[in-house]
């Protein structure tokens, strides 16, 4: 599973290795992450900044959980002051293990796979102080494989491969984003503030033509209909329909039950008549 080449290769920059010296001194005998986003180009990789574990990460001296929004958002944050042109995107996770663990764990396989899916293939690291601190890389494929890779320290290399957007192209991109939103805004309020015109078709109206007087009072937009009454009446008059035909079945039923019951009454006198002695 572990092959030794030189296919891949890391450069780094005196940031990258502050960061990581940064965290792991927070964090004394236990495990820490520090997650870089750089960019790839080819077979190398390249990274400048460096992501923390975050503020609700869990450190243990064999485990440690890190804080996945914060961390995520941060490393977002950090690669937008770079220009990507020159190649993609990738993020890279180092993170330190205890004395005499000099590979991935177990738990590490799934994480490393999974990130590489994401990425096409990543770089991670491992932190070893024993006593000297120092740092290996393995490449990972999206199946697991992995390939230990050189690194150097190369500020030179890496501002070369990653620079920084240009000031020039974030002021337009925000000053276009700016003009865009004002523009759409007072469209809205234009929208808004269209003058209403009076309804000429309302005196074709069936319905309304008959009132002058609410005709006249009819103003709408050019958005509504000439006559929500148009629109509202034959359904109210399927309601009254249903309404008027409910109230007379009840009607004939309670006729019905009273000529029946009377009816009755008077039978049952009759009989009492006769029975009587």
């Amino acid at each position: 599973m572990f092959q030794r080449k030189d296919k891949y290769h890391v450069y780094i920059t005196h940031n990258t290795y502050r960061g990581m010296l940064l965290e792991v001194g927070r964090h004394p005998g236990n495990e820490s992450i520090i997650q870089m986003p750089g960019i790839r180009i080819g077979n190398d990789f390249f990274f400048d900044m460096v992501s923390d574990s975050g503020i609700n990460a869990t450190y243990t001296p064999t485990m440690c959980e890190k804080d996945h929004v914060y961390a995520d958002h941060l490393s977002t944050r950090l690669s937008e002051y770079y220009d990507f042109s020159n190649g993609k995107l990738t993020v890279s996770q180092v993170h330190r293990h205890p004395d005499g663990y000099l590979h991935f764990s177990h738990g590490d396989h799934p994480a490393n796979i999974k990130l590489a899916q994401q990425f096409g293939g990543v770089v991670n690291g491992l932190i070893f102080i024993d006593p000297e601190f120092r740092i290996k890389f393995w490449y990972i494929d999206e199946n697991g494989d992995e390939t230990e890779v050189e690194y150097e320290i190369n500020d030179k290399a890496v501002r070369a491969a990653m620079p920084r957007i240009a000031l020039r192209r974030l002021k337009e991109t925000v000053e276009r984003n700016e003009a865009a939103r004002k523009a759409a805004k007072k469209q809205s309020v234009e929208r808004l503030q269209q003058p209403k015109i009076k309804d000429q078709s309302a005196q074709d109206c069936p319905i309304c033509s008959g009132d002058t007087r609410r005709r006249k009072n009819i103003w709408i937009t050019e958005q509504q209909m000439h006559c929500r009454r148009q629109r509202y009446r034959p359904k109210q008059n399927r309601l009254r329909q249903k309404l008027q035909k409910l109230l007379s079945w009840t009607i004939r039923q309670r006729k019905e039950h009273l000529r029946k019951t009377s009816w009755t009454l008077k039978r049952f006198r009759r009989r009492s008549d006769h029975t009587r002695f």
